[in-house]
């Protein structure tokens, strides 16, 4: 509904809604005793061109005629699979979202809200809230999509050229190899911290303020607890990328000396005891925090909670890792398998609140594995946070799920 084709800049049409008399398949379905479905194009990715904050409609009049779905993806998530498709302008993205959430201000009760993470996760809910909503019979087939891509989806073969052969290689891809709704999808992991951070200040809190009654119940639960309790690696800050910074110094430094396989080079204690310093040294430049650590750690300090690092390895080295990040002044207690000398699969979170003289609703965990953090935690009775940073957010699974530690600094933000 626009000109796509040859026009510099996007011109909406507007002639469904201004005048849809006009239109063979209005009148056919009005004399069919047919509801009509009026399927807008949907904001764009290049502001240069207005498609990112046109009027999607015209008027309220029209809010009012069409009753319109607005639907909302995690922006963070949004981002990640524009840049796949080499789609780089954030500035395009927050206008795109800046204008959803004033369409839907404008609408108001004329609208109906989906958030994109809720929908895959229970989409014959969400759908037949829509159904009702526009008074339109539910049907299993609208969730289940029995036909391959491509053999409903397009009108015409222009249209099926436009999307499928002009548009960006691989921007359908995903759509193409599944046939049914994904509760779940890997994101590419593309953004960086700094792209996380401006998303999340400018345009993130609205998204979360989407889940409403469900962000409450969360900072409920949290405002209870006494202490949160952290994983350390790959948690609260990027273990795997420093680790493998580090790893590949020490081959660089393999490569500049010696001429030999790696392999021969093992027995040679004297070059074991520098590759280690060198290890060490990389490391330590290379450490970094995960994306809203710090500003999360600093928000529950500021409630008068204490905070726990539970972790792996030994304990000098996480302590030495506490310290190259900053964060020892904030850390109330670290508790590692080496100290207690008992895995976290084997009663280590247990062992912890025995040691705080805490019980297990005094604690709230958040970890990065379901099996060695939200499984032993759970089963301890503590209440617990699955951080899975390439999976969606959701606040309706249980244990909640987070994909940014931004998120959870956003619940616990005073009201």
């Amino acid at each position: 509904m626009g000109n796509h084709s040859t026009a510099t800049v996007f011109q909406p049409g507007y002639s469904i809604v201004e005048n849809p008399g006009r239109h063979l398949l209005y009148r056919s379905a009005v004399a069919s005793g047919k509801r009509f479905l009026v399927n807008k194009e949907e904001l764009g990715h290049e502001r240069e061109k207005g498609e990112c904050d046109y009027d999607v409609l015209p008027n309220i009049a029209a809010y009012d005629l069409v009753k319109p779905a607005l639907l909302f993806p995690d922006p963070i998530r949004t981002f990640d699979s524009w840049k796949s498709l080499a789609w780089n302008d954030i500035e395009s993205l927050i206008q795109c979202y800046e204008k959803l959430y004033q369409m839907r201000t404008i609408a108001n009760d004329k609208s109906y809200t989906l958030i994109y993470e809720r929908l895959v996760q229970k989409p014959r809910t969400e759908v037949e809230r829509l159904c009702s909503g526009w008074r339109v019979p539910y049907q299993d087939r609208l969730i289940n999509l029995g036909q391959p891509f491509g053999a409903f989806y397009f009108n015409t073969e222009r249209e099926r050229a436009i999307y499928c052969q002009e548009s960006p290689l691989g921007l359908f891809t995903t759509v193409q190899s599944h046939q049914k709704i994904m509760s779940n999808i890997q994101s590419h992991s593309l953004l960086t911290n700094d792209e996380k951070e401006s998303i999340k200040d400018r345009v993130g809190k609205q998204y979360m303020a989407l889940w409403g009654d469900k962000v409450s119940e969360v900072k409920a639960i949290l405002q209870s607890k006494t202490w949160f309790a952290f994983d350390l690696d790959d948690t609260l800050h990027e273990f795997r990328k420093a680790s493998g910074t580090a790893v590949a110094a020490i081959f660089c430094a393999i490569n500049e000396k010696y001429s030999v396989p790696t392999e021969e080079l093992k027995s040679g204690l004297e070059l074991l005891d520098e590759l280690a310093l060198v290890y060490e040294t990389a490391l330590g430049n290379a450490l970094a925090l995960k994306c809203g650590a710090l500003s999360l750690l600093k928000q529950v300090k500021s409630k008068g909670k204490k905070i726990a690092i539970i972790t792996e390895d030994p304990q000098d080295a996480q302590e030495w890792t506490v310290e190259q990040l900053g964060l020892k002044d904030m850390v109330d207690f670290l508790a590692t398998t080496n100290f207690f000398v008992v895995s976290k699969v084997d009663g280590l979170f247990g062992k912890v609140l025995e040691q705080l003289k805490a019980d297990a609703s005094d604690m709230v965990v958040i970890g990065d594995s379901k099996e060695r953090d939200i499984a032993p935690v759970m089963a301890q009775g503590i209440y617990a946070i699955y951080y899975a940073e390439a999976e969606n957010f959701s606040l309706d699974l249980e244990p909640p799920q987070i994909n940014s530690l931004k998120k959870l600094e956003f619940i616990l933000l005073p009201e």
